[in-house]
């Protein structure tokens, strides 16, 4: 879809989402009007079915991706994370160019969006092009983000999914703090949790890998994350 409202030169282009942020990379880009929306109903209709194909391969015929998307609805109950980025494959089947127009028309401004350049360029050409291609755009005026706090949580979740596997697969987490809106905090325990997940898991002679791998042969594999920029407190 994003394709659509994109007239490109040069090489390229890579667009992905995730809860936060959708990231788009090309060559060059030139904005093209919004006039042009019209003519690409039928486009959608193809691109519709890609996302919806590319959910199958990626999550519904995946028993790991299915873990995941499961312990994040278990996790999440009333922030947007506990939902999948593309979302359920009902809501697919049931998005219209009009809906994609709409959240383009509500987020896609310039002011909600980030341009990052890369390679053997001047500061001072990239802003003058910057300005001749994006500078006409007009900044939009962004839906008041309502807060989404979660409920209290008064015991363990806890949730098991049968799926073709050879091998099991455990997931857990816990709710954990993040820095603020500014990437600022209060508090050292952020930047504790990013050095603990290195000591635990970030490399082959960290605690988990040489205990739990190496040592007593109970799993193949162990991973540890932290996201310290997670949208809201925790």
């Amino acid at each position: 879809m994003i394709q659509n409202f994109l007239y490109m030169s040069g090489y390229g282009l890579f667009v992905w989402a995730a809860f936060s942020i959708t990231f788009i990379s090309c060559g060059i880009v030139f904005y093209k009007t919004q006039k042009t929306l019209k003519k690409y109903e039928r486009e959608f209709a193809k691109e519709i079915k890609v996302v919806m194909e590319e959910r199958l391969w990626r999550t519904d015929d995946n028993p790991k991706a299915q873990a995941n998307e499961l312990f994040n609805t278990i996790m999440f109950h009333a922030h947007p994370y506990g939902k999948p980025i593309v979302g359920w494959m009902n809501d697919l089947e049931n998005m219209t160019h009009k809906d994609a127009e709409e959240w383009y028309k509500n987020w896609y401004g310039p002011n909600n969006a980030i341009l990052v350049v890369a390679g053997d360029v001047k500061a001072s050409e990239v802003f003058k092009m910057a300005e001749k291609y994006f500078g006409q755009i007009p900044a939009i005026v962004l839906p008041e983000r309502k807060p989404q706090q979660e409920p209290k949580q008064n015991g363990t979740r806890t949730s098991i999914l049968k799926a073709p596997s050879k091998l099991s697969y455990v997931q857990m987490g816990y709710r954990a703090p993040t820095l603020d809106k500014n990437s600022q905090t209060t508090s050292k325990d952020q930047f504790a949790l990013e050095v603990l997940v290195g000591i635990l898991s970030q490399s082959s002679s960290a605690r988990l890998t040489q205990n739990l791998v190496r040592d007593s042969r109970a799993a193949l594999n162990v991973c540890l994350l932290y996201t310290s920029d997670a949208a809201d407190e925790e």
